[in-house]
């Protein structure tokens, strides 16, 4: 006749926190990346990111020092098409045109 399959018994799962553990153990190991002087990856990664931003700040500032019109913009309105798209961009998650 045919076999029967039978399962193997579960084994309790182990516990993700040790329960010896006390709450300002726990505290300790979550709190201690952040406590940590940063390494050196994160040194060239942050360098990385002041260089950026200071090689994208000439572009940010011209529309404050020469005006909108840079953008070939002339209409009095026209503004209000790039800030709409600026923010209903941001807000679905799709980048801004």
């Amino acid at each position: 006749m045919s076999e029967v399959a039978t399962a193997s018994p579960i084994a309790p799962a182990e516990p993700l926190i040790d329960p010896r553990k006390t709450f300002a153990d726990v505290n300790r190991e979550v709190s201690a990346p952040l406590e940590r002087p940063p390494g050196t990856l994160w040194k060239v990664f942050f360098g990385i990111s002041c260089c950026s931003r200071s090689s994208s700040r000439p572009k940010i500032a011209l529309p404050d020092e020469e005006g909108i019109g840079i953008w070939g913009l002339n209409h009095p309105v026209g503004w209000a098409v790039d800030i709409t798209s600026f923010v209903s961009g941001s807000a679905s998650g799709t980048p801004a045109p």
